[in-house]
């Protein structure tokens, strides 16, 4: 790499090595960083929950149908909130949801990301207290 070129070539070539190298180790990197609103979402969706009772059941060689996945992460989902009126049937459709989530997640590129997001943030704090 040649540091007496400008910035902008410096960053255009590394973009296009960046491109090779991930393509020839089938290396995918996440779209963009994680936010609070992925958090709420894996909050909203039971993401941890669901992990854990899988984790569980393959440990302890049990089947989780996906309806017992949908009344234990989502007990209220399936009543109604006045009891005149028919369930919502939101549980088993949000427990699909949440699987696919859940595998999304979990997975090697999406933890290596994420560790590498908290490894900035926790850089640019430190850097942030030792300016201030």
């Amino acid at each position: 790499m040649n540091l007496e070129v400008t910035d902008e070539q410096l960053v255009i070539e590394f973009k296009s090595w960046l491109k090779l190298a991930r393509t020839n180790f089938n290396c995918h990197a996440t779209e963009e960083m994680f936010t609070s609103n992925d958090f709420g979402k894996w909050c909203e969706y039971a993401v941890l929950p669901y992990f854990d009772l899988t984790t569980w059941a393959a440990l302890h060689g049990k089947e989780v149908t996906q309806d017992l996945m949908a009344e234990v992460l989502f007990p209220d989902a399936l009543k109604p909130l006045d009891p005149l009126k028919k369930p919502f049937g939101r549980g088993p459709r949000t427990a699909r949801e949440t699987r696919i989530r859940s595998a999304q997640i979990f997975n090697r590129n999406t933890v290596n990301a994420m560790y590498a997001q908290v490894q900035i943030i926790t850089k640019n704090r430190a850097d942030f207290c030792i300016q201030n």
